[in-house]
Order: structure tokens, then C-alpha cells, then sequence
């Protein structure tokens, strides 16, 4: 800190003091600047360096009293001394921090009669006073400069924070709010100040300002300005020294929450067309058909085998679309009951905004097996196509803007025949359908996919430097994989994980009976049975093995029991 930051302070101190002591006055910082200089009976020509006669105190910190120049060793040597016009100086350095910043020095012309020699203790004193005042003010700028640098630093992280942060005072007016709460409410005046009832139409937040409960979480749902909020509100009262002098309201979005869990576990969330691209006709122009469906913003019907690139297809289709910026949300209707298919798509009463419908609005939702949806609820997904609301939202003009892309594997036309598929949201969905063709008509691809999946799964079982021969891949590329990419996948993590040196040959693959002539088909159980055996027998953890197989450990036990090797 530089004393010309308080150039201006130390200016009007210096004509107090020269009008005071009817003398002049100069004042320099720590770089040898006149930062102040009176003239009342001197004119600002006085040199100041490092060498001169000021410059000695600032350099020793140390007072000096010149009451006869030509008597003064600096002075003696100095090549002005003929032209000086001062003839004595009473100096005092200004310190900082125990270190001199600067000096404050009188000066005493020449032919001048004055008595401030004859009481120079007063006057020394008087200076200090002075020296001390200049302190004093740098340390309050410095500290003020701190503070607002300190300031600015919390601002910025508050300002970061994903959540909406409002604080009231004593008598629930806004005392500060950061750049995300006034994203999510659409403000843009200056709310400082003002009531919170002012603020918020909402009986939920006017009850929990309200209550003398320290802390209270609330869902929330509050729509206006065109601009809606889903999420958590959470009160904390702000408590001094016993007493409660303000409250703190946090607000955090359930979507920007689940959009930044995705963010960092979503595998797919980089996926494109790009990624898909294929040499075989039939997968050509179901790709390009589904990018004419991303860009209609149409809800799309995904007919496929089971293995195939279901996800892989959805999540392009929404990355290509101008929905990609919100939410895509997976769900698959096989194995669950009812009322946990229920609570997936619409949330439960306690959480009705964790539901699929809530957590991508404005986005995608993809349902894996929609055959498997009871029929109630086809009817409930029939509605939000038809209507755009959520039948089960209880909040008036509240529009629900999803896209759906449903995926199945069963004939929907034979379904609603049979009246196990509805009627109607089958017809809307053969609007605009398209079919993945299984890996046996993809002849071309084969070979680049395979290879593929065996330099990942190489890396993953730690064996980079594997290599396969030509004529094992032949075997591989020349089977028809009617399981598509589960069977292919586990049939190469069963063949890599048991792989010893560094080449698989023919006969290796043709070792584990999975192409034998009489048999059409790859068993997966057989495979799973002999990578399970193998890596039990190796005493690989629960942990380790569930990873490796892409499972959870809860359907592992059931499998070790299965076969007997718990």
C-alpha cells in the first residue's frame, strides 16, 4: 500500500500543518514521490532522492533535525548547495507495519527567523501526530481494499453455487440474493430491500418464513413470468448470539440437480450420429431416418431385437435434436411392478417431482419394452401425448413438453389386436417408427464391430497387447449372433478373460464349443455359467466380478445360486 493512494489526504494535511506552524510542508512516499509540497515561502523545487536530506530518513526511519545545512555532512557534499535555499529541516518518517512508507519534513528557508528550533521537542511531536494520522488512513484503505476484495471473493463463489440463496432480515426483506436465485424466479429489478410477500405469491414459503421451527425442507412448485421452478426449498433460521435475527432460503432445482448427476454418469450424454455410422444399407437408412425424426421432434418408436443399439440410437436422436440442451430420462418396463412403474414415470405423492415426466420436461424420455407397461398407465402416457399435462400434476396450467422415443420387441399391431397394447397410442406410434436391424444382416459391420469390442474389452481385463488371428476373427465375423451384442460381448469377455499369452488363435475360440455345428445358436447361460466359474475359481471379489459382467450385485447372488456357487 502506497501513501499516494491517500494523495489527496496527505495534501490537505500538509496546508494544515504549513498554516498552523506558518512553514512549509513536504511529504514523500517510499518510491522518493512528492506526493505533497506547500509553498508558502520555498517553491517546489527541493530534489528528493534517495541521497538527499528527506531521503535519509525515509531510508534510516529514523528523526533529523537540520537546524544549519551548511553544518550537515549531506548537505556540505551536495552539488546544489550553493543554489539550496533551505537552511534547516525538521524531518519524521511515516511507518507502517514497523517499516518507513514515507516522510513528513518542515522546511526552513534561508534569512527566515523562527523559533520552532527553540521548542523542536513540540514540534517533532506535532509531526509524528501527523505521521501517525497518514498511517492510520493507508491502514483503513488497506483494510477497506481487503474487505472488498474479500467481499468480491464471496460473491463470486455464492454466485457460483448451484442453488438460489435468499436472505431477509429481521423483518423478511431481502438483505442479499445471488445471480442464481433471480435466474430461477425471472427477476430482473433490484429486489433489495423488499418483502418477501412481495416477492413470493406462495403459501408454501409465506408458512415456512412464518414458522419458529429452525429448519424446515418443502417441495416446491411455483410458475410465473413464463418462468417455472421444481425443486427443494429449505428455510435456516440466521441466529446471533442467541437471537433470531434473520432467515436464510435456499432454493435448488430437482432438474439442474438430476441434469448434474447425469452430466458426470452419463456415458451416452456425447453420443452422435457420427458414432453410429455403418456400411450396411439396411443400418444406413435406419439412421437416417432417425435423424429425420430428431429434427420433426416427433415421438418415435424404436422396433428391435434384444441386444442392439436401442440407447445408443435414442440418446443421438436427442443430441441432435433442440431438446438436447434439457433432460433425457431412461426407463425400462421389464421386470418392475405396477406401482414402481407408476412412481417412475409420475413420482410418488411425497415426490411427485422425481418422476420421468417432471425430470425431462422439455425433454426426452425413453421407454425400454413399452409392451410391458400395463394399460392403465399407456393410457396416462396416451393423455400427456394428446394434452401435454401431467394427469397427475395437481398444479393448474402446468404443461408437460415431452418427447417420447418407446422401444420394443414384441409386434404392437398383434398386441392391440389381442387388446394388450392400447389402440390408439399404438397408432400414434407407427407414425413414425423405424426398425434396428440385428448384427446377422449387417454382414459389412461385423467385422469393424468386433474388433471394436475387443480392444474395449481387452482394456478393461488389463490385456491391451492381445491380439486375435485372422482366422479366429473369420469364426467371429461368420456367426450370427442371434443374441446380437449381449451374446457377442459375453461370448468375447468369456474368450479374453480366459486368453493366456498374447494371441488368440482358432482354436482357442473353437475350444469353448460355442460355434459347434449342431448348435444354431450361442447359449448365453453357458457362457455366463463358464466366465463365473472362472472368476470364482480365480477368487475375484463379489464387487469385482458384478463390474466385470455389467450387473448388480443383488441379480450376481441370484445367478452364484443358481449355479450352485455361493
Amino acid at each position: 500500500m502506497n501513501l499516494l493512494h491517500i494523495k489527496d489526504i496527505a495534501n490537505k494535511y500538509s496546508r494544515a500543518i504549513s498554516t498552523i506552524l506558518d512553514i512549509d510542508v513536504i511529504i514523500i512516499d517510499s518510491e522518493y514521490n512528492k506526493i505533497a509540497y506547500t509553498s508558502r515561502n520555498v517553491s517546489n523545487q527541493l530534489p528528493v532522492t534517495r541521497t538527499s536530506v528527506i531521503g535519509e530518513v525515509l531510508t534510516t526511519g529514523k528523526v533529523l533535525i537540520i537546524e544549519d545545512n551548511r553544518k550537515y555532512p549531506i548537505c556540505k557534499n551536495c552539488v546544489d548547495s550553493s543554489q539550496c535555499k533551505i537552511q534547516g529541516m525538521i524531518s519524521v518518517p511515516i511507518m507502517y507495519n514497523e517499516r518507513p512508507v514515507g516522510a513528513v519534513a518542515l522546511l526552513v528557508p534561508k534569512n527566515m527567523k523562527t523559533s520552532i528550533f527553540e521548542k523542536v521537542g513540540p514540534a517533532i511531536d506535532f509531526l509524528e501526530s501527523m505521521a501517525d494520522l497518514l498511517s492510520f488512513r493507508l491502514k483503513n484503505m488497506e483494510d477497506y481494499a481487503l474487505l472488498e476484495k474479500t467481499k468480491s471473493e464471496r460473491e463470486t463463489i455464492i454466485n457460483t453455487i448451484e442453488e438460489g440463496l435468499l436472505s431477509l432480515d429481521g423483518r423478511n426483506e431481502v438483505s442479499f440474493c445471488n445471480d442464481q436465485f433471480l435466474k430461477y424466479f425471472n427477476i430482473e429489478e433490484d429486489i433489495l430491500g423488499r418483502n418477501a410477500e412481495d416477492i413470493f405469491k406462495n403459501s408454501t414459503i409465506s408458512n415456512m418464513i412464518l414458522s419458529p421451527k429452525d429448519k424446515i425442507v418443502k417441495s416446491l412448485f411455483l410458475e410465473d413470468k413464463g418462468q417455472s421452478f421444481r425443486g427443494i426449498v429449505s428455510k435456516k433460521n440466521v441466529v446471533v448470539n442467541g437471537a433470531k435475527e434473520g432467515i436464510l432460503l435456499s432454493f435448488k432445482s430437482l432438474r439442474d440437480s438430476h441434469w448434474s448427476y447425469s452430466s458426470v454418469m452419463d456415458r451416452y450424454k456425447s453420443l452422435s450420429f457420427d458414432k453410429l455410422r455403418s456400411s450396411d444399407q439396411c443400418m444406413v437408412e435406419t439412421i437416417e431416418k432417425a435423424k429425420e425424426f430428431a429434427i420433426d421432434g416427433c415421438n418415435v418408436l424404436i422396433g428391435s431385437e434384444d441386444g442392439l443399439e436401442v440407447m445408443e440410437i435414442a440418446r443421438s436422436m436427442h443430441n441432435f435434436s433442440d431438446r438436447s440442451k434439457e433432460r433425457f430420462v431412461r426407463m425400462d418396463c421389464t421386470g418392475k411392478t405396477y406401482s414402481d412403474l407408476e412412481n417412475e414415470l409420475f413420482g410418488t405423492d411425497k415426490n411427485p417431482l422425481l418422476g420421468a415426466l417432471n425430470l425431462a420436461n422439455q425433454g426426452t424420455v425413453l421407454m425400454m419394452n413399452i409392451e410391458e407397461c400395463p394399460l392403465y398407465l399407456q393410457k396416462d402416457i396416451l393423455d400427456v401425448i394428446k394434452y401435454r399435462k401431467n394427469p397427475r400434476n395437481q398444479v393448474e396450467h402446468e404443461a408437460t413438453d415431452i418427447r417420447f422415443i418407446m422401444h420394443t420387441s414384441r409386434d404392437l399391431k398383434e398386441l392391440s389386436g389381442k387388446k394388450m397394447f392400447n389402440d390408439e397410442l399404438h397408432y400414434r406410434l407407427m407414425e413414425n417408427s423405424l426398425e434396428i436391424p440385428p448384427l446377422r444382416a449387417r454382414k459389412k459391420d461385423l467385422p469393424f464391430i468386433i474388433e471394436g469390442r475387443i480392444r474395449e474389452l481387452a482394456i478393461r481385463h488389463g490385456k491391451s497387447e492381445l491380439k486375435f488371428s485372422r482366422e479366429a476373427l473369420e469364426i467371429l465375423a461368420g456367426h450370427t449372433w442371434p443374441g446380437n451384442f449381449s451374446e457377442l460381448d459375453k461370448t468375447l469377455e468369456t474368450i479374453i478373460f480366459n486368453a493366456e499369452g498374447k494371441a488368440v488363435e482358432e482354436n482357442d475360440i473353437m475350444s469353448f464349443g460355442f460355434f459347434r455345428e449342431e448348435e444354431k445358436s450361442c447359449n448365453l447361460e453357458i457362457i455366463e455359467e463358464q466366465l463365473l466359474k472362472q472368476m470364482v475359481a480365480d477368487k475375484m471379489s463379489k464387487e469385482a466380478i458384478a463390474e466385470k459382467m455389467g450387473i448388480s450385485r443383488a441379480t450376481l447372488y441370484r445367478k452364484l445360486k443358481k449355479q450352485g456357487l455361493q
